[in-house]
């Protein structure tokens, strides 16, 4: 069984939604959506992979070089 997919740890592990599902219990599907826009977690069909903090640093660092070159 995987744990909650907003634990932190060093490897972020998949998890299936309805294992996520008892961790949220209400409002299931926006909370989901929420952390998805929030880029915190990332859908593969059913299986949800939360995303580390690095990738988020490293996606913008990109976006302000990419947006700054243009």
């Amino acid at each position: 069984m995987c744990e909650s997919p907003l634990m932190d740890h060093p490897s972020p592990r998949p998890c299936l939604r309805i294992i996520a599902r008892i961790h949220f219990n209400k409002k299931f599907t926006r909370r989901l959506d929420k952390l998805e826009k929030d880029r915190l977690i990332a859908f593969e069909g059913e299986r949800i992979t939360p995303l580390s903090q690095r990738n988020q640093v490293g996606d913008s660092l990109l976006m302000f070089y990419s947006a700054d070159t243009h």
